[in-house]
């Protein structure tokens, strides 16, 4: 199989697909980021175990 990159796995999934990447990215956001940002903290493990990095 042809090695796909992330980058054009979410393109496709905005274009062709309609997913609406931004708000998903609002969805996912919260105090909690903020305060990790403000802290320094390059990753924050949600509390399904889903890391989310800056």
């Amino acid at each position: 199989m042809t090695e796909i990159s992330d980058h054009a796995v979410l393109r496709y999934l905005e274009r062709v697909k309609g997913i609406d990447i931004a708000a998903i990215r609002a969805e996912m956001d919260c105090p909690a980021l903020a305060t990790a940002d403000e802290f320094g903290c390059p990753v924050v493990i949600g509390k399904h175990g889903g890391a989310h990095g800056y």
